[in-house]
C-alpha cells in the first residue's frame, strides 16, 4: 500500500497539478490526501479530473482556506464513514484482502476549534475496534490546546509511527517546525509491522509530503 499526505497549499494553479503529477510518477501512491487545497465547487472538479484519479470525496475549502480531498485510485475501496471541517475518518479496503480505519486530520489553527476536534477523536477511537491510523496536521502549541492532544494520545493508546528522512515539515522565514504525523493504534501497528513514513522533498509548498 501506499498513502500519500500533502498540505498543498491551493490546488488552482498550473503549478499544482504539474508537482501533483511530478509526485505520481515518482511515489505512485494508491490513496491521496490533499489539504488546504483551498478550492472548490466547479473548480475542484476540474482539477481533480485532470489529476485522473477515478475515486475521490471532499470537504469543501471556505472561500480560499482549507478543505480535505481524497482520493483513490481503482483496486481499493473506501467508504466515508464521519467528516467535518477539520477530519475525514474513513474505512479503506484493498481488493477484499485486508482493511484498516483511516482519519485524514487538518487541525484549526484555532485553539478552541481544535478542542472539539480531540474530543472528537477520543469518543471516535473508544468506539474502534479494528486498525486505525492517524494522519495529523496541524500546530501543536504549548497551552490547554496541547494538553487535550495529549490526553486524546494517551486515552487512545496511540503511536507515532515516527519517519525517515529531514526531521522538519514545514518551513517559512527562517522557522522549521515537524507539524505532520502518522499516529495508529495497537491493532494497526501489529498488523502493518513493515510499515514506514517518509518526509518527502518538497516542491512549490512549505509543507513537505508524507508518505506512508
Amino acid at each position: 500500500m501506499s498513502f500519500f499526505f500533502w498540505n498543498c497549499q491551493g490546488a488552482g494553479g498550473a503549478s499544482f497539478l504539474r508537482t501533483m503529477r511530478m509526485y505520481s510518477q515518482m511515489y505512485n501512491p494508491q490513496i491521496l490526501v490533499l489539504l488546504e487545497p483551498r478550492i472548490s465547487g466547479r473548480k475542484a472538479d476540474l482539477v481533480i479530473k485532470k489529476l485522473g484519479w477515478p475515486f475521490s470525496h471532499r470537504v469543501e475549502a471556505m472561500g480560499f482556506l482549507r478543505g480535505i480531498w481524497i482520493l483513490w485510485q481503482n483496486g481499493w475501496s473506501i467508504k466515508i464513514k464521519e467528516n467535518n471541517r477539520q477530519y475525514v475518518h474513513m474505512s479503506v479496503f484493498e481488493a477484499d484482502s485486508w482493511s484498516m480505519d483511516l482519519t485524514a486530520i487538518y487541525g484549526s489553527p484555532v485553539a478552541n476549534n481544535r478542542k472539539f476536534l480531540w474530543q472528537n477523536l477520543i469518543n471516535l477511537g473508544a468506539k474502534l475496534e479494528v486498525p486505525w491510523r492517524k494522519g495529523k496536521r496541524g500546530s501543536l502549541r504549548r497551552g490547554a490546546g496541547y494538553r487535550l492532544f495529549q490526553r486524546c494520545f494517551a486515552e487512545l493508546n496511540l503511536l507515532d509511527l515516527g519517519y525517515k528522512g529531514p526531521h522538519f515539515t514545514w518551513s517559512r522565514s527562517g522557522v522549521w517546525v515537524r507539524l505532520d504525523r502518522a499516529l495508529c493504534n495497537a491493532l494497526w501497528h501489529m498488523k502493518f509491522q513493515e510499515a514506514s513514513v517518509f518526509h518527502l522533498p518538497r516542491m512549490n509548498s512549505d509543507h513537505r509530503p508524507i508518505l506512508l
